[in-house]
């Protein structure tokens, strides 16, 4: 319908009221009787009705003489302003029970169908008001025949059950489903009740009404075996055989140790080297460098750098000089340019 673009529905009107149906309320009259005749249903094999009991609503009259007939009634009986016409109305009958033979009596019971959605509370027929009361119709069932006395699939009237071997059909009860103390008839009751106040259907009813729910227990003492003996109940036992197992915890895994810092003082008291009687912190190991007296200024400064030099390469035999510093030494050497004899 979103997609059809259909106009003027309800919001929050769109919701599931049984099987395979869904209810669709429109903002007005003429939308809903439009609806009808959209080639939407044809297109996906749906039907479109509008329920009775939105357009219509049922009360009961009593007190009218068997001796009228409903047309006569339908004609004489005046509505207050406000409330829908009378439709049509139809009699209740009482099954009686005379010389073995079952007869249908009419009675003073006559259920009126009034156009629209409100029911008055009166009418008025021969300057006599009578009272109206709340109706609801049942649907014509299809299901099997159930026995009301045990609750098979048969007719009630043919079966020899007696009440104390009976079996509710609604709560499984040992009654019979006819009983006024059945709480599931007391359950539909309301059910009926609400549907006929509020105008709403059977399913959106039942669901303000939990269905009716019995224990084991309950289902087990309502059908009792034959066999068996009643004894007197036996004392609470004060033994419990229930079984306590406990499961040993893991062992808690040991969080690795922070920082100490004793520990890390001891370390570095053990690596630090003994000081020095010249205030310095190491020691060079292997041969000692030469010392050197700082020059004065009556020493020839070209004379002492060559000592230091000299001085310096001779403890260096031992290891080849790395190629940068040999190229750099050959460069001095040029620059100097020292002769090979001395000038006389």
């Amino acid at each position: 319908m979103v997609n059809s673009r259909v106009q003027d529905i309800l919001r929050g009107g769109i919701k599931k009221v049984g099987r395979n149906r869904i209810c669709v309320e429109f903002n007005s009259p003429a939308a809903a009787n439009s609806f009808l005749n959209n080639p939407l249903l044809a297109a996906n094999q749906y039907e479109a009705v509008i329920p009775s009991f939105n357009i219509t609503r049922m009360g009961i009259v009593r007190g009218v003489p068997s001796d009228l007939s409903l047309a006569d009634f339908v004609k004489d009986a005046e509505v207050p302003s406000g409330c829908g016409e009378i439709l049509k109305a139809r009699r209740l009958n009482r099954k009686v029970s005379k010389e073995g033979r079952v007869e249908w009596v009419p009675t003073g019971t006559v259920v009126i169908t009034f156009s629209g959605q409100v029911l008055p509370h009166r009418i008025f027929c021969c300057y006599t008001a009578m009272s109206v009361e709340i109706y609801q119709v049942a649907d014509q069932c299809r299901s099997k025949p159930k026995c009301y006395k045990c609750a098979q699939e048969h007719v009630g009237k043919n079966c020899s059950t007696t009440e104390s071997l009976a079996r509710c059909l609604f709560c499984s009860g040992k009654h019979f489903a006819t009983s006024q103390s059945c709480p599931e008839q007391t359950r539909q009751k309301s059910i009926k009740s609400t549907m006929s106040q509020e105008n709403i259907s059977y399913s959106e009813a039942c669901e303000r009404y939990p269905p009716v729910s019995r224990t084991y227990s309950d289902a087990a003492r309502s059908n009792p075996s034959q066999n068996l003996t009643v004894s007197s109940p036996a004392p609470p036992s004060t033994h419990s055989y229930r079984k306590t197992t406990t499961t040993p915890r893991s062992p808690r895994r040991p969080s690795p140790q922070g920082y100490d810092r004793l520990a890390h003082q001891s370390i570095i008291a053990d690596r630090d080297p003994p000081p020095s009687s010249n205030g310095t912190v190491l020691q060079p190991q292997g041969p000692a460098l030469p010392t050197f007296s700082l020059p004065s200024s009556s020493d020839n400064l070209l004379d002492v750098l060559l000592t230091l030099l000299i001085n310096m390469f001779s403890k260096m035999n031992d290891f080849p000089l790395p190629p940068n510093v040999a190229n750099k030494l050959s460069e001095f050497l040029n620059i100097i340019k020292i002769p090979l004899h001395p000038m006389e």
